[in-house]
């Protein structure tokens, strides 16, 4: 079926609005659960969280997995990567897999810990 010109999504802005990271620096401050108060500035661009002493945020909470989600600095986007952990990420309440965060989403890891992105030297 052809379409013609004037059937075609037209998109709503040329640019995504809102909050923009500057830098790779990725904070994290817990909020809830049995790691709450412990909190980090992390280089970036990438960082792993879990309970594994291989990742750069290490937690103790039980109900987090090893290598629990993966958090990336893309352009101007907080991407969460959930590599399979057994009690599952929500952004901000909402449960996903691979999903973009703002630089100030709530990020809940497990069943109780409540992981905070926030750093406002970052956003513009």
């Amino acid at each position: 079926m052809k379409v013609s010109s004037d059937q075609r999504t037209s998109p709503l802005a040329s640019r995504l609005e809102g909050a923009k990271l500057r830098s790779n620096k990725i904070r994290i401050d817990v909020a809830d659960g049995p790691d709450a108060g412990l909190s980090a500035d992390l280089p970036g661009p990438e960082a792993r969280v879990g309970t594994a002493k291989n990742c750069e945020f290490v937690l103790t909470d039980p109900t987090v997995s090893r290598l629990h989600v993966v958090l990336r600095i893309e352009g101007d986007a907080l991407r969460v990567i959930d590599p399979g952990s057994q009690n599952g990420t929500a952004v901000d309440g909402t449960r996903v897999r691979d999903a973009f965060a703002k630089p100030d989403s709530a990020i809940v890891i497990g069943r109780t810990t409540r992981v905070r992105l926030f750093d406002r030297r970052n956003v513009i």
